[in-house]
């Protein structure tokens, strides 16, 4: 009953490890998979983080348009946000003047200049 015993107790511990490694290790194979993978708490994303400035040359931080923890949840995950938030975002606050998306992976910033007629 012994050999038994440590067979199942070593069998649970080296399967329970390699679940907790396997799980997570699919965002490296499947860039759609990152519910429980260390993607999700890495804060990395593909998706952009925006910030406007303001005329009087004020920025203003808005995150990431589609997750709820955002100052403002504008866009969802099905949305090209580089295409459609800057135009909202200028329409939205006529004071903005430019919309800055900033990407973490690779790290790069695009700004957006409001056309004239949005402000």
């Amino acid at each position: 009953m012994t050999r038994l015993g440590l067979v199942a107790s070593g069998t649970f511990f080296f399967g329970y490890l390699a679940i907790q490694l396997v799980v997570p290790a699919r965002a490296w194979f499947d860039p759609d998979a990152t519910r429980l993978t260390w993607r999700m708490y890495s804060g990395r994303s593909e998706h952009p983080r925006f910030a406007v400035v303001f005329a009087d040359g004020t920025t203003r931080e808005l995150g990431l348009l589609m997750r709820r923890s955002s100052s403002i949840r504008v866009l969802g995950p099905s949305v090209d946000q580089a295409r459609f938030a800057p135009p909202f975002l200028c329409q939205r606050w006529p004071d903005v003047r430019i919309v800055l998306l900033r990407y973490s992976a690779p790290v790069r910033e695009e700004i957006v200049p409001c056309p004239a007629a949005a402000r």
